[in-house]
């Protein structure tokens, strides 16, 4: 087991052509270091555009203002990989991956890493972390959680929705965590807490939508967890953590 004292954190960030992390491309990228005992500032940072094969749609412009002329001579995604892990290579060899939902973040990094290092390292979510360890925040937005939490974080002038100034909130959204009474204090329990499942408290859909779940009828809940394919999966979970509560798991 490896204590936060002793590790290294490498937040990332990334700008896309879309939602899709399938199809879509990465048009920014940016990286930060940090140390759990360390100082709120990074000890190093790295960030760099990168010219995609398609073009932007503008309403994805407008989320974080880049737009296709800004990136004609901006490096390829697989040279930015390499670039990338150069700089965790040189700065931070053992570090773990953290990123505002890892989900959409990774796939995009690990599509156009080559060497297929990046998907190998340990990774947590600072998004997921954050909804175990505080219950009652309004919003896990990473900008949501700065001014939830009331941070002081310098972008160095750069806008939200840019990587770099994502990135910088991340790390500074990542060390207030750490402070929380209830966050683990290994890197492996950390880990672990970030990735197992979150429990849903009301019904985000359908006719009970906003009822707590556990007044949801519970052969309502049995028949979305037989009909609907494409549940979330904490929301399955949680629906399903309601019937076995309630003695009627769906068979």
């Amino acid at each position: 087991m490896t204590n936060l004292f002793d590790a290294t954190f490498v937040v990332i960030d990334t700008e896309t052509t879309g939602l899709d992390t399938a199809s879509d491309e990465l048009v920014e990228v940016a990286a930060a270091v940090y140390e759990r005992g360390g100082s709120a500032n990074p000890l190093a940072m790295f960030a760099t555009l990168v010219r995609p094969e398609k073009t932007i749609p503008p309403d994805v412009s407008a989320i974080h203002h880049l737009r296709n002329c800004d990136l004609v001579v901006a490096p390829r995604p697989a040279t930015v990989l390499v670039a990338l892990e150069a700089f965790i290579a040189r700065q931070a060899p053992d570090s773990v991956l953290v990123a505002h939902n890892l989900a959409f973040d990774l796939p995009f990094l690990t599509r156009a890493d080559e060497e297929g290092t990046l998907a190998k390292r340990p990774a947590l979510c600072t998004r997921r972390l954050a909804q175990h360890l505080v219950t009652d925040a309004p919003t896990y937005k990473n900008q949501g959680l700065r001014y939830y939490f009331d941070l002081e974080v310098d972008t160095f002038g750069i806008m939200p929705h840019r990587a770099l100034a994502d990135v910088l909130v991340t790390g500074a959204v990542l060390q207030h965590l750490f402070l929380m009474g209830d966050c683990p204090q290994t890197v492996e329990e950390l880990i672990a807490l970030s990735a197992s499942p979150i429990e849903y408290q009301r019904m985000p859909f359908g006719k009970h939508r906003d009822a707590a779940i556990n007044e949801v009828p519970t052969d309502y809940i049995s028949w979305c967890l037989r009909t609907t394919t494409d549940l979330d999966p904490d929301l399955r979970w949680s629906l399903e953590q309601s019937l076995k509560r309630r003695g009627a798991l769906a068979q």
